[in-house]
Parts: structure tokens; sequence; C-alpha cells
């Protein structure tokens, strides 16, 4: 180890001396003195002080005292941090986010359309029938939108003109075509007013769609009472005698309410505005 001068400050622990600028090893030789200028014309601070111009890094302070905020002094070996290697990491961008989640999406799709592909490929196709069923006895069918045995001779020949006299006329209109061919009017030969009519729609004589009797009369009335009841007797006549008469002991008893019914495939709805009951396919 070189000797150091005599006449220099040194660290409480021996191991440092003062140079006149900053702490040195003992190992170390003084630098000579500046020409001109006295060996010790500068005495260093107190240990453990910086001079009025130490550097805010720590310099001039001993190894090992502490620096601001308590940091340790430089030159301690362990004591500094050392300097990053390397370029200063970036935070990532949202254009590489955006790309690399795209990416991935893509990947995932392909992978589950190719592995759907495959359990399309290799599953086993379900035992099956390809002939249709057939429908049902009950299924509706176009004949169904017909009153079953009700005929144009029926109600307009029998129960209109011969049992009842009245006149029946065509009244068919751009209207009434599109839910038939055809429509006629009955009514009492006497009734300007049209107090009472009866009206049927139908497509042919023995396609009868509609039967609707209407009574201005009032309610509770005699005449639509049994206007009511003698429309339900004649729709029903073609199916018997017992589906006629329950039909025609409904119609009575419910022919000044909002009631509906079906008989013998028949629907018999009854209303009060218009007053009047109607007849059509129970389908």
């Amino acid at each position: 180890m070189t000797a150091q001068p005599s006449g220099q400050r040194y660290s409480p622990d021996g191991r440092f001396w003062w140079d006149g600028t900053g702490w040195r090893p003992v190992d170390a030789a003084p630098p000579a003195p500046a020409p001109g200028q006295p060996g010790q014309a500068w005495s260093p601070p107190p240990f453990g002080h910086a001079p009025a111009a130490a550097n805010p890094s720590g310099a001039g302070r001993p190894p090992g005292a502490a620096g601001p905020s308590g940091l340790p002094g430089p030159g301690l070996p362990g004591t500094a941090f050392p300097s990053p290697r390397g370029a200063v990491p970036r935070r990532p961008s949202k254009a590489g986010f955006l790309l690399a989640l795209v990416g991935t999406l893509v990947a995932t799709a392909v992978l589950g359309g190719l592995v759907g592909g495959i359990a399309g490929m290799v599953t086993t196709e379900p035992p099956g029938n390809d002939s249709a069923p057939q429908f049902a006895a009950e299924f509706p069918t176009a004949q169904r939108q017909y009153m079953a045995g009700v005929t144009l001779a029926v109600v307009a020949e029998d129960w209109m003109k011969k049992s009842n006299s009245w006149v029946c006329t065509d009244a068919t209109t751009p209207e009434t075509s599109e839910r038939s061919r055809k429509t006629m009017e009955c009514r009492p030969p006497d009734d300007d007013e049209r107090e009472m009519y009866v009206t049927i729609e139908y497509d042919a004589d023995d396609k009868i769609k509609l039967v609707s009797g209407r009574c201005r009369a009032g309610l509770k009335s005699k005449p639509c009472t049994t206007l009511a009841a003698s429309l339900a007797d004649a729709v029903l006549s073609p199916q018997g005698d017992q589906l006629r008469r329950q039909a025609e002991k409904w119609a009575t008893e419910n022919a000044d309410s909002e009631r509906v019914t079906t008989i013998g495939g028949i629907r018999l709805e009854a209303s009060l505005d218009p007053h009047g009951m109607t007849a059509t396919p129970g389908v």
C-alpha cells in the first residue's frame, strides 16, 4: 500500500483520504499540487459534509456517507444502481395490440371451422325417413272451407222460398268477391227497410261458405229469435233430425247473446251488433 501524505484528512474508518477535490482510497497516491499553489492551502470540509460546490449526485461525500434522502454515497461497491442495458422498453401501441387481437380471432375462427368440418364429416347421420307422413283425418283441406251437406237448394229454395216465401237476389260486389265467388241476399217480400235479411256466400251450388241472418226488430223479439232458430235448423238439416233439433234449441236459447258453438262441424255464432246468427264451417 502506498503511504499517504501525513497532512491529509482521512475518513473515520481510515480507508479514504481527501485530495482537495474528492475522497480517494488510501492506496492511491495524492496528486501533486498545481504549480504556484501550496499543497495544503485548502482544507477539506468536515467529514460527512459536502463542500459548497458539491456535485448533486453525491461527489464530495466520503464513500458510505448518507446522500440526499438517505441514499448511500457513491464509490462503495454494491451500493450504486447499475445503469440499464439496452434500449428503454416502450409501451405497446394500440395499433399493434389491435393487429395482434385480430390475428388471434382469425386464427381461432379458422381453427374452429376446420374442427367443425372434420366433425361434420365423421359424424354419423341420424336415422330418419325420407317420406313425409300422411295428414291426419281431421287436417283442414280445401273442402273444409265449405259447410258439410249444405247446398244452395237447401238454404235458398227450401228454407227461404218454399217455407217462407222470401225473395232472393244476387248481391255480389267487389268486396264480397274477395271472400267468395257469389253472394245472394234473401228477405221478406214486404220488407223494404231490410229489417230482416239472410246473406249466402258460396263458390258453387254445393259449396256454401256462409249463411248469415240479421234482424233489426230488437233484442228478445220473436221475429229475431225465430230467424236465428230456423237458420240453425236449415244448415243442420242435411245431417239428421238429432243434430237439427240440437242446433235449433241452442240458437233459440242464445239468440240474444254473443256465444259460439260447433255442432256437426258447423260453427254457429250469435251476435248482438248487428243482431243475428251466422253459420260457417267449423274448421
